[in-house]
C-alpha cells in the first residue's frame, strides 16, 4: 500500500492527505505511512552506500 501512496504523491502530484483519501486512508494514516516509507527508503539507501 505504501508504494501506491508514494506513486500518487510523487508521480501524480497529490498531497499526502489527498493521496491517502484516494486509497481510503485518513489523513493521519497517510502521513504516518508516508513518513515510514521515507524512513525505510533512507535506511535502505544508507545500507547500500547510496
Amino acid at each position: 500500500m505504501s508504494s501506491n501512496l508514494r506513486t500518487a504523491r510523487l508521480r501524480d502530484g497529490f498531497g499526502v492527505a489527498e493521496a491517502g483519501a484516494l486509497l481510503g486512508l485518513s489523513a493521519t494514516a497517510a502521513r504516518t505511512r508516508y513518513s515510514r516509507a521515507r524512513k525505510h527508503l533512507r535506511a535502505s539507501m544508507a545500507s547500500n552506500g547510496s
